[in-house]
């Protein structure tokens, strides 16, 4: 997932020139990241990966990183599968 997301941030975060420069652990905002290139994001991971950010993970700790991301992201699709709520 951290793959996917990387590339997302890297083609629409407009700050990263290439993704050999991006950790998934580098603090997004002090790399360049604004809150609009942030809500581009969000929109192409929703767009793509068939998910809605709910309103608690509209967050600048949501968006702190790839890895961040990533695991917001798991975790909605986790909370998508029907057995899920078992």
């Amino acid at each position: 997932m951290e793959e996917t997301i990387a590339a997302i941030v890297v083609e629409h975060g407009r700050f990263v020139p290439d993704l050999s420069q991006l950790q998934y652990d580098t603090d997004l905002f002090e790399a360049g990241l604004t809150s609009h290139a942030s809500a581009v994001i969000m929109t192409v991971i929703e767009n793509d990966l068939g998910v809605t950010f709910p309103d608690h993970l509209l967050t600048r700790s949501t968006f702190h990183s790839v890895s961040s991301l990533a695991a917001a992201v798991e975790g909605m699709l986790h909370a998508n599968q029907p057995d899920a709520a078992k």
